[in-house]
């Protein structure tokens, strides 16, 4: 499917449960995708987006499990909760310099996914936001960091070393709880509290 150009708001479940849509091509001047716009379509393989969409929100791709990379430009600031969860076919994901934000359970259970770059610029991220990604080694995560939510890596059990920013000064419940092959943990002096089962 390709939109026409006068679209500027893809409402809420706009495409949900679209089983057939395999490819979609958003409009310039498309500024937000609404909360579970893409929930559920399983066969969906690829979606262009343009450099306009400043905000994707709850769930908007939640389940689509045929999905294996996504590019998000330049001019998202914020991925909201559960926006790419049980996405279980993504392998890669390309995160734009103007994102602030990465919500709530965002890329939980990406059980592909192998590596991810935070962009400089993101202050916080959300609780669950890489849980049970079993397949992901890699995360770098910028020093303009200061806020990482409770579950953030739960069960990312091949990543064997990471490095805090400074700026974080809790470590919060199940963090890091199950990643069985840390073994390296670079932690800032300015770290207050380490909560229940972060390691």
């Amino acid at each position: 499917i390709s939109l026409p150009d006068s679209i500027q708001y893809i409402s809420d479940r706009g495409f949900a449960n679209c089983g057939g849509l395999k490819e979609i091509t958003l409009p310039d001047g498309l500024t937000r995708i609404g909360v579970e716009a893409f929930v559920g379509c399983t066969n969906l393989t690829d979606v262009k987006m343009p450099d306009s969409v400043h905000i994707i929100r709850d769930n908007a791709f939640k389940g689509c499990t045929s999905l294996t990379s996504v590019e998000i430009p330049e001019g998202v600031k914020i991925i909201q909760d559960g926006a790419f969860k049980s996405c279980t076919g993504l392998t890669s994901i390309t995160l734009p310099g103007s994102l602030t934000a990465i919500g709530d359970s965002a890329f939980s259970n990406c059980k592909e996914l192998t590596s991810i770059t935070v962009p400089k610029g993101v202050t916080s991220i959300g609780s669950n936001p890489f849980s049970s990604c079993s397949a992901l080694t890699e995360i770098n995560i910028p020093s303009t960091v200061n806020y990482i939510g409770s579950h953030a890596f739960y069960g990312c059990s091949l990543i064997s070393s990471i490095v805090i920013p400074n700026g974080v000064i809790y470590i919060h419940e199940s963090t890091f709880e199950k990643c069985s092959s840390l073994t390296t943990v670079t932690m800032p002096s300015r770290v207050k509290t380490i909560e229940d089962c972060a390691f």
